[in-house]
């Protein structure tokens, strides 16, 4: 939904919002855990997502760039996402991003209390 001082728009949206087939296949669409997300976002990268799930990520990530204004369409935010796979700088960035994180005092923290437990 949309807001501002006057009112609250809502709106419906599909994968056939976004220009992307409407998928029906329901399977593999739930994960369990963080891990499993994790699994899910590395096999999109990859290209061998479930097509559920690579659309799943793809609205996600082109409503991001729309909200944001990056972009005036969600179509378009979907062809900057596309863009930036198929160049492959963002499975770069994620794999620079996660050794960068796993080095934080927070996460460091957080795996020596796993271990202790």
């Amino acid at each position: 939904a949309s807001t501002n001082t006057y009112n609250i728009k809502r709106y419906s949206i599909s994968p056939g919002t976004f220009g992307l087939d409407e998928e029906r296949d329901t399977e593999g669409f739930y994960c369990e855990t963080a891990q499993e997300y994790a699994g899910c976002f590395h096999q999109f990268l990859q290209g061998t997502g479930k097509p559920i799930m690579n659309n799943l990520i793809l609205m996600n990530s082109a409503l991001c760039l729309f909200a944001a204004s990056v972009v005036p369409t969600l179509e378009e935010g979907v062809d900057m996402v596309v863009d930036t796979i198929a160049d492959e700088s963002a499975a770069l960035y994620l794999k620079t991003y996660a050794a960068t994180l796993s080095k934080t005092p927070i996460i460091s923290q957080r795996k020596q209390q796993q271990q202790q437990q």
